[in-house]
């Protein structure tokens, strides 16, 4: 017997695949759990419909993403780091220039 699985089911197939399994094992298993629909003519057709449209839609996203990533290949981005305020902070032991107030109490306070 031939279904579709609306589910993946292990050991058998992914979604929208058309599987051909034994009578009992769809009609006790597959179907009462919704995990598999009896394959018509007509439903196969539109199974297949639904998977080039989404074969379309997938490479329209790809061919998307691509410009995107040629746009941004081609963007300089420019970061400053600001020399005058990491020179006037004296560092820790541990090397940081910043201790939160957190920190502060736990070197203790300052004299």
């Amino acid at each position: 017997m031939n279904v579709i699985l609306l589910k993946d089911v292990e050991k058998l197939g992914l979604r929208g695949e058309v599987v051909n399994v034994a009578r009992g094992y769809a009609r006790n298993f597959l179907l009462p759990r919704n995990l598999a629909e009896v394959a018509t003519e007509g439903r196969v057709k539109e199974v297949k419909r639904i998977d080039a449209q989404k074969a379309m839609h997938e490479a329209r996203s790809t061919e998307q993403a691509n410009e995107i990533a040629e746009t941004l290949g081609i963007s300089v981005m420019t970061y400053h780091r600001w020399r005058k305020a990491r020179e006037a902070a004296p560092a820790t032991e541990s090397g940081c220039t910043w201790l939160g107030p957190a920190a502060r109490k736990a070197t203790g306070p300052k004299s």
